[in-house]
């Protein structure tokens, strides 16, 4: 296969699709092809696959990207603390250094967290001194603040002078990528208007900013929330929203495509809570609350509903623990299911994670036997058989749980409202088949 033939539209590939390029290329080791994929593909494409390609494999494209322009906005695209962590960890001080210089400063702050504070320290040092105070000045405010999304890059003018003063002042300033307004300051230095560069290019040269520029500038606080930042940028149709600090001096700007990708994360984060997932903790860590909170839950139902049926012999007991296989297939299914179709919408790449399911299963079947134990210390092939049955519904509902938003989207359907109420019916249908089945088998052949 030839990279630079593919990647005419790389821009317009799918994720898997230049993912298992990617791959292809390193199996056939393809080196020149390979380089000649990544320059040309969108920095944007390249970091929605990395996460989802195996460390060595990553250690190898990464080795292969020597354009630090395009490494700077791969890099500032991912989301993945452990990814970014480990993409940085393979390079050199001074290519982070250099790295750094290409990117928004706020990026830049983000980013450089993620280091030890000795290696951040080296990192800065070798840095350009006006860029090393510009990240400084960025890890002083919170990262979920308007201080820490905002970007220094920005145009600002004194209110007094002329439209061809404020035009020179523009051609001087060549390395701001997002322009869309200039900023007028009073004397002392306060924000005291804005003007669209529309505005500014279309009046005459001796034109006074203050005549022409809107006074009534929209701004927030370094301090203000990013629910704040998103809520005032979309109430008032904004292309950059200017933060200014306690003395009303504009000390940055939150371009729109900031606010796209922060609402990007608050919108993920919620649905990942909503499934009671922590985006912040591995995958294991992340769901294990929960599933001690389930198996909990459902074995005190179990109890419960042993209160009210008539124990006489091994099989009424299996069916007081259907709550329990129930709740287990739900959590276990929702979950999966909220991971597999955000990444679907997001066009990340999404596989079952195999060895996470196996673990949380495990945990499952331990807390299940323990509780089962309890209930009926005397029975041990009943707790053996309650165990084992929470084991496989954990598994097969994480299995359906990321297979069914696939198929759907492989279908053409919209595997956001389809998956939930497909996941849940047959979860419930084949967990408590199976679990009544299997179990009831077992019994009768040592009833026999």
């Amino acid at each position: 296969m030839n990279g630079a033939s593919f990647c005419a539209n790389c821009n317009l590939v799918k994720s898997s699709t230049l993912r298992n390029t990617i791959l292809q290329l390193f199996k056939q080791d393809h080196a020149k092809d390979l380089r000649s994929l990544i320059e040309r593909t969108h920095p944007a494409n390249l970091a929605a696959v990395l996460p989802s390609i195996a460390r060595p494999e990553r250690k190898a494209l990464i080795a292969q990207m020597i354009d630090n322009k395009q490494t700077a906005k791969i890099i500032s695209r991912l989301s993945d603390k452990r990814i970014i962590s480990e993409t940085l960890s393979e390079l050199k001080h001074s290519r982070i250094s250099e790295i750094f210089s290409y990117m928004d400063a706020d990026d830049a702050a983000d980013i450089i967290g993620y280091l030890p504070e000795d290696e951040s320290a080296a990192v800065l040092k070798l840095m350009k001194t006006e860029d090393a105070e510009k990240i400084n000045m960025m890890l002083r405010y919170k990262t979920n603040t308007a201080g820490g999304l905002m970007n220094t890059d920005y145009i600002s003018v004194k209110d007094s002078v002329t439209v061809e003063e404020a035009l020179k002042e523009l051609k001087r300033t060549k390395h701001i990528d997002n322009l869309f307004y200039v900023y007028a300051v009073n004397e002392a230095g306060a924000l005291s208007g804005a003007l669209h560069l529309k505005t500014l290019m279309s009046h005459p040269a001796e034109t006074k900013i203050s005549k022409i520029m809107n006074e009534r500038v929209i701004f927030v606080d370094t301090d203000a929330s990013q629910r704040e930042v998103i809520n005032t940028v979309n109430r008032y149709h904004l292309l950059a929203l200017p933060v200014v600090n306690k003395d009303k001096k504009i000390v940055g700007i939150i371009t729109a495509d900031d606010v796209i990708n922060v609402a990007e994360r608050e919108i993920t984060n919620d649905v990942m809570r909503m499934a009671g997932i922590s985006t912040s903790l591995t995958p294991t860590r992340a769901r294990l609350f929960w599933s001690v909170i389930a198996v909990a839950g459902g074995l005190f139902v179990s109890n419960i509903t042993a209160h009210y049926f008539v124990i006489n012999s091994p099989v009424s007991i299996l069916l007081t623990f259907l709550p329990l296989i129930t709740i287990i297939s739900a959590l276990y299914g929702y979950q999966s299911s909220s991971v597999a179709v955000r990444n679907i919408v997001l066009d990340n790449p999404t596989r079952w994670d195999m060895i996470n399911c196996t673990m949380l299963a495990l945990i499952s079947f331990l807390m299940s036997g323990a509780g089962a134990y309890f209930m009926y210390p005397q029975n041990r092939m009943i707790v053996a058989i309650i165990s084992c049955s929470v084991f496989v519904a954990s598994f097969i509902s994480s299995l359906l749980g990321t297979a069914i938003p696939l198929l759907i989207e492989k279908l053409r359907g919209n595997a956001c409202y389809a998956s939930l109420p497909l996941i849940m019916t047959l979860n419930t249908l084949i967990n408590i088949t199976f679990y009544l089945f299997v179990s009831t088998q077992i019994l009768w052949k040592i009833i026999k």
